[in-house]
């Protein structure tokens, strides 16, 4: 018989704990259920089964410090995992199967990981129909929405050479108008650009939806006078494409006999024009054709279109390789024409003198070349 040495039993029966048989309701199975109760059939919060156990009721069961870790069932079908500073889950694979809706409320989600193109964040869709996966930005604020509400961004964030935290792009979504029955939504794609001092983000794709006016998205594309925009393939236009607007234009003509010199020594044709805007560009429009007359061989022209501004430089701005324009056969009166549309940008308010020089470059002629020659000039706004 087991003897108890300096120890103290308990002088009140209800001191005494005892496994009670099983109490109605009191654990999830039937196969030897057991509560534990006091003397007095005060049960405890823990149930006892072969094959279970059980915490009764709403009561909780704490960890630690009996703090605010602890688990506990508030009501039938909830279940409650409570923790005052940090939860961890950690295992190879966790799974969260919910059939209607995962919820997180909490200011961030951090997915971090040291591997190389990772964290991988996967949207599935399984369903054998048309339709896929969503991912929602939604902004609720309790109150009217107005003109400019930022309703999500995207943003992508990177170290520099000196591995400071940079912004280097991002993709925001607003509200363009929040007329209720007259929506209209924006969706600006910024980039990082620079000074060379300071960076800041700046949109260089704008879309927008026009309001009042159904089935009409206007398209900002760059940011500034000077960006560029390439395209690679064709433009196809199913509308008005307007270029600025023509200012102004200057046109000239001449007949000009040119000499046979092997240089650019004859002057075909000179116009001046004064920009109203020192942004706006000059669309050349030349036209030339030659007559010429060979006793043997064909014959060859070159041309140069030289640009002086006043009080600046002159600079040619194009000139035609040797065989670019090119008459071929014998005899009197052989013609070659060429038409060339050239944009400049000259970036100047003063006046500028364009002057179209011609050379009668190879051949066996028996006379002189004659030039027909034309040049437009038009001033074109940059707005």
């Amino acid at each position: 018989m087991a003897t108890l040495s300096g120890q103290t039993i308990a002088n009140t029966f209800d001191s005494i704990l005892h496994v009670e048989d099983d109490t109605a309701g009191l654990v999830a199975t039937a196969v030897d259920s057991r509560v534990i109760q006091d003397g007095v059939g005060q049960s405890s919060a823990l149930a006892l089964a072969t094959d279970s156990v059980r915490i009764t009721s709403t009561n909780k069961l704490y960890f630690n410090d009996a703090g605010a870790e602890e688990i506990h069932s508030a009501s039938d079908g909830h279940l409650e995992v409570n923790s005052g500073t940090t939860l961890d889950i950690t295992a190879p694979t966790v799974d969260i199967n919910a059939s209607t809706a995962v919820t997180v409320d909490g200011p961030a989600v951090t997915i971090a990981d040291g591997t190389g193109s990772k964290p991988l964040i996967i949207v599935k869709n399984t369903a054998n129909d048309t339709t896929g996966s969503e991912l929602r930005f939604v902004m609720d604020k309790g109150s009217a929405g107005v003109d400019g509400d930022d309703l999500g961004t995207i943003s992508f964030y990177g170290d520099d050479a000196g591995q400071n935290q940079t912004a280097f792009a991002k993709i925001v979504a607003e509200v363009s108008e929040a007329d209720e029955t007259d929506e209209a939504g924006k969706l600006s794609f910024y980039v990082a650009e620079s000074d060379g001092t300071d960076t800041a983000l700046t949109a260089g794709l704008i879309l927008e939806g026009e309001h009042a006016t159904d089935g009409e998205i206007d398209v900002t594309i760059g940011a500034g006078a000077s960006s560029t925009t390439t395209i690679a393939g064709d433009l196809a236009v199913t509308g008005q494409m307007p270029v600025g607007s023509v200012v102004q234009i200057q046109w000239m003509s001449d007949v000009t006999e040119v000499a046979h010199t092997g240089s650019y020594a004859s002057t075909n044709l000179t116009d001046v024009i004064t920009p109203t805007d020192a942004n706006n560009d000059i669309l050349v429009i030349l036209a030339c054709s030659y007559r010429t007359a060979y006793s043997s061989g064909d014959g060859r022209g070159q041309f140069k279109l030289e640009r002086a501004i006043s009080g600046g430089a002159t600079t040619d701005v194009l000139t035609t390789g040797d065989a670019t324009v090119k008459a071929e056969g014998e005899g009197t009166d052989v013609y070659s024409e060429w038409t060339l549309i050239f944009l400049d940008a000259p970036a100047t308010a003063s006046a500028i003198t364009y002057t179209l020089y011609a050379n009668e470059q190879s051949g066996a002629f028996t006379t002189g070349a004659t030039q027909y020659s034309s040049m437009s000039l038009m001033e074109i706004s940059a707005t």
